[in-house]
């Protein structure tokens, strides 16, 4: 349900650490808005802002995640600078409460892609390559995180005997790389657009990485949501600006196959789908899963 409310008194309660000159002005001038609701995620309580022509996000981190906002403000407005299709970045802070939440406040680029085609899987592709093309240089002094990979990827695997010994198998074989600036979860829903214009979201993973993970998790994702010939139009476009040795996209499938069976256990997925099925499918043609029983 919408409410309207004048912007300083929705935002009263926030400190302010760093912020966009623009956001002083719309705090001076104080003008009425429109707070619509959002659908929420698992991380932050989200909420639009209606101001005059113009639309903005405001994300509070309420709940259980606390990741490095500043960390994220930086790093968007370094990806901006360089043309990314990112949020542009007005603020961020903390409330004043006891728990002091991380909060973030960004322009509104839309909502969720509205069509699919083969050309807009080609154009999704694109945007990825350009991801992995970010001079790194360019964001300092911004550092950016670089983290063990199957330490990162595949949290508390330990509790997890059948495919801790699949992993380290597959780790054994894998040299990871570091070299290059990735988003680390790309998929659909990290996507928004507006006017025909897509752009990317939820940067909470970007760090220094390899870009053949990048490519392989965001691809096994589009063969199991997706209709197979659009995930293969998302394949074959990136590869044709960024080819991988077939060797290379075979063991990084087997990784993202792995780390999605893991998280499958974690957070059960859409019912009605016969997810299992596909992943399966995959699995069976991949030299390092062909032989696997696992459930997710």
């Amino acid at each position: 349900m919408e409410k309207k409310k004048e912007l300083r008194s929705l935002l009263r309660d926030m400190e302010w650490i760093q912020k966009d000159p623009l956001l002083d002005e719309l705090l001076a001038q104080n003008p009425p808005i429109i707070v619509q609701p959002m659908t929420q995620g698992m991380e932050a309580e989200v909420t639009k802002l209606c101001i005059q022509d113009n639309r903005f996000i405001l994300k509070v981190w309420n709940k259980v995640s606390k990741p490095n906002i500043d960390y994220q403000y930086r790093l968007l407005s370094g990806l901006y600078e360089q043309g990314l299709p990112v949020s542009k970045p007005l603020g961020w802070g903390r409330k004043r409460s006891e728990q002091k939440e991380q909060v973030l406040f960004t322009y509104d680029d839309g909502g969720e892609l509205q069509d699919y085609s083969e050309k807009k899987m080609q154009e999704i592709a694109a945007l990825l390559y350009q991801i992995h093309q970010v001079n790194v240089e360019k964001l300092l002094p911004l550092t950016l995180p670089k983290y063990d990979f199957f330490a990162y990827y595949f949290p508390d695997l330990d509790q997890h005997p059948d495919l801790l010994a699949v992993v380290t198998e597959v780790a054994s074989v894998t040299s990871i790389e570091h070299c290059h600036f990735i988003h680390g979860d790309f998929h659909l829903n990290n996507l928004v657009e507006k006017d025909g214009r897509m752009t990317i979201i939820d940067w909470t993973n970007g760090q220094l990485g390899d870009p053949r993970f990048d490519f392989s998790w965001s691809l096994f994702l589009k063969r199991i949501y997706m209709p197979s010939f659009l995930a293969e139009a998302f394949s074959n476009a990136y590869l044709s600006l960024h080819p991988i040795q077939e060797e290379d996209r075979t063991t990084f499938e087997a990784i993202a196959y792995l780390r999605w069976i893991l998280l499958n256990r974690f957070a059960q997925g859409p019912e009605g789908i016969d997810l299992m099925k596909k992943a399966n499918d995959i699995a069976a043609r991949n030299p390092f899963l062909k032989d696997l029983n696992l459930q997710g």
